[in-house]
């Protein structure tokens, strides 16, 4: 419970103050918390089943499933992002080599 509202917060601090210089920056990171806070609603539910029996094995299913397709969303969006800036920086040293 307090990871979540610790998450919730670092939402509100970059939401209202945009730590960041660039637009894009900022609504990466608020697009990461929201991963964050998807992965922490998806683990209480998998951890809570020892303590409610009346979820079915299907939704649990359904709901593993589900965690990963966020993970993997979480994970192609930050390699992109990754992949776009070093293949951007490689181009621009090559570039200025060059040109002079």
């Amino acid at each position: 419970m307090l990871k979540i509202i610790m998450t919730l917060i670092s939402m509100i601090y970059i939401l209202q103050i945009k730590p960041h210089d660039d637009t894009f920056t900022n609504k990466l990171e608020v697009a990461n918390e929201v991963c964050i806070l998807l992965f922490d609603y998806h683990l209480i539910m998998l951890m809570s089943r020892p303590l409610t029996q009346d979820m079915d094995p299907e939704t649990m299913f359904n709901l593993g499933w589900s965690f990963i397709g966020v993970f993997i969303y979480f994970l192609l969006v930050n390699m992109s992002v990754l992949v776009y800036n070093s293949l951007k920086g490689v181009y621009l040293k090559w570039y200025k080599k060059r040109v002079l």
